[in-house]
């Protein structure tokens, strides 16, 4: 099932935000961040932890989108930028959660309506 872990979130310059999800399995994580002015949509970090186990550790937008883009999903432009990382299938352990971290690179500008889902079980 699609689950919204955060909805039009700011991420203010140099900081960043962890959102989790108490579920059985992960399959894939949706990432989505619009930017009106065209400054920082790209200036996002991500990682996604499965209880202590890091999946994704630290990895910038740019090239994830691109290879979204390039497996037939995604966006990667500075106004708008959305894209997909797919776990294949991570079994959660009892009192498991998932994580996922967004860190706004950018030291001036704040990152604009971060939307965070994941497809889980």
């Amino acid at each position: 099932m699609l689950v919204t872990l955060g909805s039009n979130q700011d991420i203010t310059a140099g900081a960043s935000q962890t959102f989790q999800y108490a579920c059985n399995s992960a399959q894939k994580v949706f990432i989505r961040c619009q930017d009106p002015t065209g400054a920082d949509s790209l200036d996002g970090h991500l990682t996604i932890q499965i209880g202590s186990d890091v999946i994704c550790n630290d990895i910038k937008f740019d090239g994830l989108s691109l290879i979204s883009l390039v497996n037939g999903g995604g966006k990667s432009n500075s106004q708008d930028t959305w894209f997909q990382v797919d776990l294949g299938s991570h079994v959660l352990e009892p009192l498991e959660n998932l994580y996922v971290t967004v860190r706004n690179s950018d030291a001036s500008n704040t990152m604009s309506a971060v939307d965070v889902a994941a497809v889980v079980n």
